[in-house]
């Protein structure tokens, strides 16, 4: 990408990511897919098709909130891409292997989660706190994850891979972070970030399509 947002707060080695905006975490998914030969997941196009390289979008398309409707997403590409807000709760909670905690991987926090308590408000090398039931890492605290979708009141009954609404103004953030306190970092906790955010609490978590 050319440079790391991250300053002061745990930088570099395997410390999460953070001061990211949800479109440079897009441009990143995208660079990265291309950089090991995957077919990219997003595209841009605003009326115009500017196609999957992030090299030949249009000046400005990540700098104004609203342009976030603009990116597509092919759900069949096997590049890297942002979970979706249900995809992420799914794996924070343990997959079908999921023992029902409230955290992800325990009951108790400390096991498996830097927050307020014992972050000294600082971010923290990811995987030295216990794993989930998957074997994931983090996805409770520490820093909060980028989704990809666009925020809203979750829906009612049975979903089957549900991809969020097409409009709104900010999209989903998880998992909670080491400034919050312990009833925000559950495996349920989600809130909504303007795009063009760029705080030092926020990070993203990456998958790709099962092969």
């Amino acid at each position: 990408m050319g440079s790391n947002p991250s300053q002061y707060y745990g930088v570099g080695g395997n410390y999460p990511v953070y001061k990211t905006t949800w479109f440079k975490t897009i441009e990143y998914c995208n660079r990265r897919s291309i950089l090991e030969g995957h077919t990219p997941c997003y595209s841009y196009n605003n009326g115009t098709d500017y196609g999957t390289n992030p090299a030949g979008w249009p000046a400005g398309w990540d700098s104004a909130d609203n342009n976030h409707l603009y990116v597509l997403c092919n759900w069949s590409a096997n590049g890297f891409r942002l979970p979706t807000d249900m995809e992420s709760m799914f794996a924070s909670m343990g997959g079908i292997l999921s023992a029902g905690y409230t955290y992800s991987g325990s009951n108790n926090i400390d096991v498996v989660g830097w927050y307020v308590t014992n972050s000294s408000n600082l971010t923290h090398i990811v995987g030295t706190k216990s794993a989930n039931e998957l074997g994931i890492f983090d996805m409770c605290g520490n820093v909060y994850e980028w989704c990809w979708d666009i925020y809203a009141t979750l829906p009612n009954g049975n979903q089957t891979n549900p991809h969020g609404p097409t409009s709104g103004g900010t999209r989903v953030v998880r998992g909670g972070c080491f400034i919050n306190q312990a009833t925000l970092c559950t495996n349920t906790s989600r809130t909504q970030i303007v795009p063009t955010s760029t705080g030092y609490t926020l990070g993203f978590r990456l998958c790709r399509n099962a092969q």
